[in-house]
């Protein structure tokens, strides 16, 4: 595993969660909450570093494309029925699993690059 890729593909995934949600967020909260966003970064970047090296030839379209399967193709349209049965508004859909869709793909194209 390439921890340093893991690690940059967290920081990028703390960045984009920043400007999704956490610059609406109470200051007093934002510790706890960068922390725990932070962990789940690294494990989700480490999980998708194993299956872009494990499905795919490196490179940063080949990453991107397989976190846009992964976050557009599957945490995207996982969650439209949830939405759909609920009758919550489809901008909201797009709010809270929108984040994951491209996170996923930049991630995925940045973890390409260090293979």
């Amino acid at each position: 595993m390439e921890y340093l890729a893991v690690l940059f593909a967290a920081i990028l995934n703390m960045i984009i969660v920043y400007v999704w949600f956490l610059k609406k967020t109470n200051p007093q909260k934002m510790g706890r909450i960068y922390g725990a966003c932070f962990i789940a970064g690294l494990m989700v970047a480490a999980v998708l570093q194993r299956l872009i090296f494990g499905i795919t030839d490196p490179g940063f379209l080949n990453g991107a494309f397989t976190g846009f399967i992964l976050g557009f193709g599957i945490v995207l349209l996982a969650a439209l029925p949830h939405y759909l049965f609920l009758k919550r508004p489809l901008k909201a859909w797009l709010i809270d699993f929108g984040y994951p869709a491209v996170s996923l793909t930049l991630m995925g194209g940045l973890l390409g690059l260090f293979y």
